[in-house]
This record gives C-alpha cells, structure tokens and sequence, in this order.
C-alpha cells in the first residue's frame, strides 16, 4: 500500500475580531481556506494585543469593532500581546508543544519588528518550523526612520514573503535586497459580503441622486480623498445627477489627514449637499448595502501595493475608477472592470468618472470574481515549498 503523505501542521498568527480592518478579513478569510485543506492540521494564534495604546490614534475603543453581528471569526487562542514580552515566550512554547511545521504570519506595519524580529530568530534558531510571511505592505505608506532596515530584517528572517504585486516584488527584492525567498501572489476577492438591503431603500435614506461614486474604507493621507472631492466638483459643473458617497472613519487626529487640510475638506463636504459622509466604521453586515447603490468604487490613492475596497467591488461585480498606479494595473482590466486615471489629477478624474458614466460597462463586460484565481490557489503558493 502506498504510504501516506503526513498531514503538516500550520501555526497561524493574525488579528481577529473585535479588531477592526482588512488583514482582520484577510486573517479569517485566510483561515478557513487553510482550514478546508484536508492535508493540514491548522491551530490559530491571535493577537490579544497588537498595538501599544500610546501608538493608536484615539481612543484605543475606537479600534474595536463592536458593532458587526456577522463575524468570520474562527476559534483560536488569543496569546499575542505586543507590551508583554512573556506572552512571547508562551507562544514560541505553544507552537513547539503542538508539533507546528510552518509559521503563517503577516507583515503589515514596521511596528511589529520588535515582536517578529525576537519571534523569527528564536524560531531560525531553536525549531524546524519555516515561516511564511505574507507581506501586505512591505513598507509602510508613512515616512519612518529605520522603516527599510527593519522590514528588510525581518523578511531575511522568513523562510518565504509572500507579496501581493509586481510593484511590491520589486521594493522587496530590488529596494531592500532580499532575494530568492519572495514570491508574488495576487490579493484574493473578499467574497464574504453581501448586498442584502434593497437599493430603493438605501437611496430613500440617504437621499442621494440616480448615480454614486463610493470611497469605502478609513480615510488616511495617502488616499487621496482631497483630489477625489475635487474631481467631485468639476463633475458637478457637467451635470447634477451624481452624488458622492464616502463611506469611512476618519481615524486621524491631525488637521492635515486629508492633504490640503482636515479642517478645509470638512468644510467642503457639508457645504456640499451631494456630498453624504458617513463618518463611522461600517458593520460588516453594512457593507454590501453601500456597494449596491454605487455606480463604481472610485480609490484615488496616491499610492497603493493593494486595496482591500478593490477586492469587495471584484466580488460584488462592481467597477473601479482608480490611480493609475502598478497594484492597480495588476487587478483592473481598464475599460472593463476598471477606469484608470493620472494619480492626483482631480481634472483627470473628473473626465474619467465623466466618461464611465457616459459610457458604462455592460453587465457582460464586467469579468465575475468566480473567474478570478481563488483563496484555494492563494493557499498552493503561500505553501507551495514548505515541504523543502
């Protein structure tokens, strides 16, 4: 008889619910993935605390996502805690104690280098367990001293980086150096959310005209919020039957968080009556509702290595109007799934949104997520050599 191939044992460390944000999604939808492969046996690891208080911007309540009913929460063991070193210690141990074979984690911020850096060298040093890091930004969008060298240490720690574009590929192996370990993948469609509520219905509370443009997610600088509500009154001038729909927190203190100043776009969108800012995180039973009613995701980033809004639009058939920047070439096919536009030219995105309107997608132009490579193939590559 033909000896069987042994299951390998997976040790996933991520954030999970009641954090908020997209590697929260991508941690449980990643997950359940790995969870349905019947040649692995997966144990979850959380963070109970991923970031010190003094580094988050309000409130640290304000990063707790109380308000959605429907979750992908998984179980798992909340032993991570970024202040405790001991709590370190207890996990290394855990992972031993169950046998674990591959370490699958994520890099998203530099301020992780303490805890990865310690975590990586004891496991490089102590263990046979390989370490597969995916890397949603190799480096961060804010200016930090010692940013490259930290993240550069780390990635040199892992067995495998996993990154989500060409753009990306290149900061890593051409920017910081790392060869012969990183590999790109693509960013899976997040297909866990729905559009349940009628459109009618939604257009009836809001009060918004036949067609919207959606900017979904939290608002921070490098998105580019100010060139869109520009672009925003220049289309107005051609016609009165759009609204602009922006749907996302504002989690910045700092009075120039939306690059010509918090305190003069504020401005600008209540003195805008077509402008409808919903300023509050969105429970995830929501968000589909705002997705139904928009015309096209519009994501004026000045610069990007992914977007999890993009991926939402993919997997409810939704058009992009976005920068024109690499990680956005990689996932848009322009005229079909998405517009492209000059990054920071509100002139340039108005005559796009112009056009998208005047010329829109059919409904058998626009490629549906399911023919798009899934999360099962996202698992072949993220595990593709942890047997060498």
């Amino acid at each position: 008889m033909p000896m069987k191939t042994p299951r390998r044992t997976i040790a996933q460390l991520g954030p999970a619910h009641p954090n908020r944000g997209g590697i929260v999604h991508f941690n449980n939808r990643l997950a359940l993935a790995l969870q349905q492969r019947s040649d692995l046996n997966v144990r979850q690891y959380f963070w109970s605390k991923p970031y010190p208080e003094l580094l988050l911007s309000g409130p640290a309540s304000e990063w707790l996502d109380h308000q959605s009913r429907e979750t992908l929460q998984v179980p798992g063991l909340r032993i991570l805690s970024f202040t405790n070193p001991l709590s370190w210690w207890s996990f290394l141990r855990r992972i031993r104690r169950d046998g674990c074979d591959i370490l699958v984690t994520h890099w998203t911020h530099p301020i992780h280098f303490p805890v990865f850096a310690v975590l990586f060298t004891v496991i490089r040093l102590f263990t046979n367990i390989r370490i597969h890091l995916i890397a949603h930004n190799v480096m961060p969008h804010e200016k930090i001293i010692g940013a490259a060298w930290m993240a550069r240490t780390v990635m040199n720690l892992a067995h495998v980086v996993i990154v989500h574009s060409a753009a990306e590929h290149d900061v890593a192996t051409k920017h910081l150096g790392i060869s012969g370990k990183v590999r790109k993948s693509f960013h899976p469609v997040y297909d866990f959310f729905n559009m349940t509520e009628k459109k009618e219905q939604i257009r009836g509370k809001l009060k918004i005209e036949s067609h919207v443009f959606l900017f979904f997610g939290f608002i921070r600088p490098y998105k580019g919020i100010d060139c869109l509500i520009d672009a925003f009154e220049i289309l107005q001038k051609k016609r009165n039957d759009v609204s602009l729909l922006i749907v996302g927190k504002n989690m910045y203190k700092k009075n120039s968080v939306f690059g010509r100043g918090k305190d003069n776009v504020t401005r600008s969108i209540n003195a805008n009556e077509k402008i409808i800012h919903i300023d509050e995180y969105v429970p995830n039973e929501d968000v589909g509702s705002y997705f139904s009613i928009a015309d096209a995701l519009v994501t004026p980033y000045h610069e990007a290595s992914q977007s999890g809004p993009v991926q939402i639009a993919h997997a409810l058939g939704k058009p992009v109007i976005a920068s024109d920047l690499p990680a956005f070439r990689e996932c848009l096919e322009q005229g079909v799934s998405g517009r492209l536009f000059k990054p920071g030219d509100s002139e340039a995105l108005a005559e796009t949104m112009d056009n998208f309107l005047r010329h829109p997608p059919g409904p058998d132009d626009r490629r549906p997520h399911s023919l798009r490579p899934g999360w099962d193939r996202y698992v072949e590559i993220l595990l593709d050599d942890a047997a060498k």
